[in-house]
């Protein structure tokens, strides 16, 4: 059995959730089955949580010092992960047996999976759940997929779990409702401070450091971010902590703009809480997310944050209360962050606000609904 005070804290690692056992009397555990949607910043669970989410959190993420891959209650690797290869169905079988031998090896009260690409192999390793209890986490995906998402679901008879209202919605309205949703939760501790990561970043106190983390993927829509910041006409940086494909387009685009000396491509960090600590703005150009960790861990750090609209971001921020959230275009984020910097009371004010809505999206309230799912299953 499970229970909510054996899980202190629960972290993500390339889309697998694992749970660290609080001392040996820990006797439920859970394997887990790593999603196929990294959010790319190389995140550790000491430092914040991430699925959606989530730099490229494969995950440099590390949010502050955490160490990612940690094993789950005696479970000595950070999680099964078939799709590691590529995935799709040629690799299923491969996956399935691996799934199955961490099964025997660890024997589970629960299994864990992430994002629909891995509902197939858990369904099949699990017998749809019946030889051993299993849920699936739904994490956020393009709109044109949730019908798809949707049979997969149908088709694997697992118990599935949205991350946010977003993907619950989605969900529902793609003929598969889900059976619960556990909003995201997230817990950071910087271990440095403002002072000291801009100064390793060879960044003055006094300039303006607008901050994106996210991988430099499709999804994420990095060069909305390059091209919004060269028009808003600000002062300063721009930061990209991430990596991806579109390394190069990025680079590409801070070129044709004229602002490739202020905008830094810092690759996958392990010390994305420290950098958004440093940031005056942390935004999000996303097209759409699940519930976007990279905003909730900012919000938590009392950062002021922008996310343009879309899927998951606009269930998070209220505009003008905790965060700004323009329309997903140029103009639309160049507004934004030329209003934020003219405007200090602003900031000021939608600081304390996100500190405020933070306190909604705490690690240990999501570990809590987690262990209660993981209760009724086992």
């Amino acid at each position: 059995m499970v229970r909510a005070d054996e899980l202190p804290w629960l972290g993500w690692t390339s889309g697998a959730l694992t749970g660290r056992s609080a001392s040996p009397r820990h006797t439920g555990r859970h394997a887990s089955a790593a999603g196929d949607q990294g959010s790319g910043r190389g995140w550790g669970p000491g430092g914040g949580a991430p699925p959606g989410g989530g730099a490229d959190r494969r995950r440099s993420r590390g949010g502050g010092g955490g160490d990612a891959g940690t094993a789950v209650a005696g479970l000595h690797r950070p999680a099964v992960r078939p799709a590691d290869d590529g995935g799709g169905p040629a690799t299923a079988p491969r996956g399935v047996r691996a799934l199955r031998t961490a099964i025997s090896d660890f024997r589970p009260d629960v299994v864990h999976a992430h994002n629909p690409g891995t509902m197939p192999v858990t369904s099949l390793a699990t017998g749809r759940g019946r030889l051993v209890p299993a849920l699936a986490t739904l994490h956020g995906s393009p709109a044109e997929q949730y019908r798809a998402n949707a049979r997969l679901a149908t088709v694997a008879g697992l118990l599935t779990v949205a991350c946010g209202p977003a993907v619950a919605q989605q969900m529902a309205d793609a003929g598969a409702p889900v059976s619960a949703t556990v909003i995201n939760g997230v817990q950071v501790r910087p271990q440095r401070t403002r002072t000291q990561t801009r100064a390793d970043l060879g960044i003055d106190e006094d300039e303006f450091v607008v901050l994106q983390v996210g991988r430099l993927v499709h999804q994420k829509h990095p060069e909305l971010a390059v091209q919004a910041f060269a028009r808003s006409g600000v002062p300063g940086f721009l930061l990209l902590a991430g990596a991806g494909d579109l390394d190069a387009a990025v680079r590409e685009v801070a070129r044709q703009e004229r602002v490739a000396d202020r905008v830094r491509l810092l690759g996958p960090r392990p010390d994305a809480a420290d950098l958004m600590a440093a940031a005056d703005v942390v935004q999000l150009s996303s097209r759409f997310e699940g519930l976007p960790l990279v905003l909730l861990e900012a919000m938590s750090l009392g950062a002021v944050v922008v996310g343009v609209r879309a899927p998951g971001v606009t269930e998070l921020i209220r505009d003008g209360a905790d965060g700004l959230l323009p329309e997903r275009s140029v103009d639309g984020l160049a507004n934004a962050l030329h209003r934020l910097h003219g405007d200090t009371t602003l900031r000021e004010r939608l600081a304390t606000g996100a500190k405020k809505r933070s306190a909604e999206f705490t690690a240990a309230r999501m570990a809590s609904d987690y262990a209660d799912l993981y209760a009724q299953l086992a």
